[in-house]
């Protein structure tokens, strides 16, 4: 239970931190990585269903597609993020996790987006929040404690940091924002 408590937690917020820096420095345009993720969801949704949407829930309907693919994309690098711990447990090494989670996002986003810069956006803001982490733990062996706590929610505070300041940045830029046809 405290090894998928000290994996699950950082991974989450590692994984919320690398959407919110693919959006910090592409916006709401295809090279968002939750943009790209929802229109593909929107591709293999059958017909009936989309149909449905587009009938019964209308705008409700894209926000919920938009809402799918962001999630989407924040489990694809949590998944990515707690890989990238377990390799640096495996290793007995605090460096590895963030060059590894960070490395693997990038490789993945660059995958689904066909945007390198997108996608180091991303994998600098994963990295991150996983470099927090493992600055914050003293070890992968120690049990629970209030230190454990104190890395839980300095893990916590890096993700959030990473949306709070990747949305300002974000809608300050100017951009256009981007409509779908769906």
């Amino acid at each position: 239970m405290d090894t998928l408590r000290s994996t699950a937690v950082p991974a989450a917020a590692a994984g919320v931190a690398g959407v919110a820096g693919s959006f910090a420095v592409v916006g709401f345009t295809p090279a968002f990585v939750g943009s790209t993720l929802s229109d593909a969801v929107a591709l293999v949704t059958p017909g009936v269903v989309v149909t449905f949407a587009i009938t019964v829930l209308g705008d409700l309907g894209k926000q919920l597609t938009v809402a799918g693919g962001v999630a989407l994309a924040a489990a694809l690098f949590g998944s990515l993020a707690a890989f990238a711990l377990a390799v640096g447990r495996a290793l007995g090494s605090r460096a590895a996790a963030p060059v590894v989670g960070a490395a693997s996002v990038f490789g993945v986003a660059t995958l689904v987006t066909a945007a390198p810069l997108a996608s180091l956006g991303a994998a600098a803001a994963a990295g991150a929040a996983l470099a927090v982490h493992a600055g914050l733990s003293g070890g992968a062996t120690e049990p629970v404690d209030s230190g454990a706590r104190r890395r839980v929610l300095g893990t916590l505070a890096a993700g959030l940091a990473a949306v709070g300041i990747g949305y300002p940045w974000e809608r300050s830029a100017g951009r256009p924002r981007r409509r779908t046809a769906r």
